[in-house]
């Protein structure tokens, strides 16, 4: 990494284990400067505006790793306040001649900075049922076959595509969430997309007490939070954009509930109460409906009222592994174009495919059993567009938008 000493002298370290280099003289004019660094070996030099200014150097190895290069890190010992531009990277240590006329040839005055485009709108992504039991006959080393276990897959659909967060919706690692699999399977595919990650706890991962694999791996072994919420609780909130979004937790027996006055249903009515947003999001693993073979999950129902109370627009869930849409309705299955909750059962994340039962439940708009994949949603100010995106080998899509009540 990069960045200025408490003596406004720059320095390159190598994270967590000493310095490389720091430089003689301090930079403290608030101007633009060329900086750039090389090492071959035990040769290190740092130069400023094409001039050599390396002062102490250590003969430090830079071991090979996947740590992120950071440039300009801020922290307790380590101090940047400023922009960052024109970043460029060698496969060979360049030669003072080579730093100074990189220098040379950019001192001319730039032009004035244009005024900043606005920031689009945040895009999620979400799916749940994601990842097989590395013991699961079809695993294949991580590869799958073309019918079950695509976790691979489907999480190349959240890497570097865009997303703002994603949501996971339960059951993320099979069969039983322990530690020691999601560092397995999970981590190497979906893991990739844990800085933008804010999951939902799935009945799987209660196969493990008191889920403490799923908290362990989302929130650091042995945490008491993290970005899976409060050990012990697994429901909290966070806004995306103008959007207020909600975690809950539908192992209703592994928090004290989930009935009227109950600890989650009284915090989420609360939570609702204290974010008027205009739009809302709430997701978890169990539907409260559903055409598939798990059936309706009665026990959410108060909580569907508390969101339908509170003029709530979306709700993501999983379990049933498809992907099913439902038109806007009421929490007794009334269709409600005005104020009615749209819900999605997204459980196409990578485990398995499983079909329906025989009776289709009120206001089910479109169903598909037969591809993986993620839903996409565009949250914007006042409704989002939704699109199911499908992973290599399916083909199935669907799409639309929709707007805040």
């Amino acid at each position: 990494m990069l960045y200025f000493n408490s003596s406004n002298r720059l320095v390159l370290r190598d994270a967590t284990v000493a310095d490389v280099v720091s430089s003689k003289t301090t930079v403290t004019d608030n101007a633009w400067h060329q900086v750039a660094v090389t090492k071959n070996g035990a040769s290190v030099h740092l130069y400023i505006d094409g001039v050599d200014q390396t002062g102490s150097v250590a003969n430090q190895p830079l071991q090979n790793n996947t740590l992120p290069l950071t440039i300009g890190q801020s922290s307790n010992t380590a101090f940047w306040n400023g922009r960052i531009d024109d970043v460029s990277l060698y496969r060979r240590d360049l030669s003072a001649t080579e730093i100074k006329a990189h220098y040379d040839k950019g001192t001319s005055t730039p032009a004035p900075t244009p005024a900043p485009t606005p920031s689009p709108d945040p895009v999620i992504g979400a799916a749940g049922d994601i990842a097989c039991d590395p013991a699961d006959t079809e695993y294949n080393g991580g590869l799958g076959t073309s019918i079950r276990c695509r976790q691979k897959y489907t999480s190349d659909l959240t890497v570097n595509s865009g997303l703002s967060g994603v949501l996971t919706l339960g059951d993320e690692q099979y069969e039983d969430g322990t530690y020691n699999k999601f560092q397995t399977v999970y981590n190497a595919t979906w893991g990739r997309a844990i800085q933008l990650s804010r999951p939902a706890v799935g009945n799987h991962e209660y196969l493990t007490s008191g889920a403490s694999g799923y908290f362990d791996y989302f929130n650091g072994v042995g945490n008491a939070t993290g970005r899976a919420g409060a050990r012990g609780k697994g429901y909290y909130s966070f806004d995306v954009g103008t959007w207020h979004v909600i975690a809950i937790n539908s192992n209703c027996s592994a928090v004290g509930g989930c009935y009227a006055g109950s600890a989650q249903e009284t915090w989420v009515h609360n939570d609702l109460a204290s974010h008027p947003n205009k739009c809302t999001l709430a997701y978890w693993h169990h539907p409260r409906f559903t055409s598939g073979p798990a059936g309706n999950s009665g026990n959410m129902g108060p909580i569907w009222t508390d969101l339908y109370n509170a003029n709530a627009d979306v709700i993501l869930s999983a379990h049933d592994h498809h992907y099913e849409r439902f038109a806007p309705q009421t929490p007794g299955q009334v269709a409600d174009s005005s104020r009615g909750i749209r819900e999605f059962v997204v459980g196409t994340g990578g485990k398995s495919l499983v079909g329906w039962a025989s009776t289709i439940q009120p206001n089910s708009q479109v169903r598909n059993s037969s591809s993986y994949g993620i839903l996409r949603m565009t949250l914007h100010s006042s409704g989002y567009d939704w699109k199911f995106v499908p992973a290599a080998g399916s083909s199935f899509t669907d799409s639309g938008s929709g707007s805040c009540h």
